[in-house]
């Protein structure tokens, strides 16, 4: 259960930064570099939980 719910929090993470990333270069009409810093924050946590917890031990083979 606790996998689970990481995997999903992290995906959060990393979907919720991007989106955020894309509304503010792509949709906006005023770009606030603040948001363009945190939503880069987000979806980098979110990608390194998703390496450390997921991804890379696949590669390596090895299974929790």
């Amino acid at each position: 259960m606790r996998q689970v719910l990481s995997f999903v929090f992290a995906s959060a993470l990393l979907i919720g930064g991007l989106y955020l990333l894309y509304m503010e270069l792509v949709v906006a009409s005023v770009v606030v570099g603040k948001l363009l810093l945190v939503g880069s924050f987000v979806a980098f946590l979110g990608a390194a939980w998703l390496w450390a917890d997921f991804i890379s031990p696949l590669l390596r083979g090895k299974s929790n």
